[in-house]
């Protein structure tokens, strides 16, 4: 797995790469957006950065890296011009995913609930033409120390046609 720590606008893979997925959260992506931002806020001297990658509320993996500098300020601006030019970068190879999983019934009540959500009445303006569950199976998610379930979920994909006759996935 490849991950982008904080590369130049010429050399990012990261986003628009169909095996990793950073979502947006309100106006600003994850991954290289928010390691430039936490980068630009540190102070002169060395630091010991600790990357670690979350799958299913799991670590599955981790690196560990020095960085020594006088002034990290050019990362916050670093960090705007990344997430200014992120929706082009995941636009260019987008692709509609695999089915993991096949379910008709489960796909138009994910297609209703999604036309019910705030995200949907806010930003999505569009026809929604195709929607592909991309998990195999549930995901259940269990309290660590009651082993209660917290909640379940299972993801999927959704193309929707914008009134500009463009798509977006």
């Amino acid at each position: 797995m490849i991950i982008d720590i904080i590369p130049s606008r010429e050399k990012i893979t990261t986003y628009g790469n169909g095996d990793l997925l950073y979502d947006k959260f309100g106006k600003e992506y994850a991954g290289p957006v928010k390691y430039a931002q936490a980068i630009g806020k540190l102070t002169a001297g060395e630091h010991t950065l600790i990357v670690k990658v979350n799958i299913n509320y799991q670590f599955v993996a981790e690196g560990i890296f020095k960085i020594k500098g006088e002034d990290y300020s050019f990362y916050k601006s670093l960090a705007k011009e990344l997430n200014e030019s992120v929706d082009l970068l995941k636009m260019k190879d987008a692709v509609m995913p695999k089915a993991a999983m096949n379910d008709k019934k489960l796909e138009a009540e994910m297609i209703v609930a999604l036309k019910n959500s705030q995200t949907y009445k806010d930003r999505i303006k569009g026809e929604v033409i195709r929607l592909v569950i991309v998990d195999p199976d549930w995901y259940i998610r269990r309290n660590e120390i009651t082993g209660m379930i917290m909640h379940r979920y299972i993801r999927a994909a959704v193309a929707v046609k914008n009134a500009d006759g463009t798509c977006t996935v």
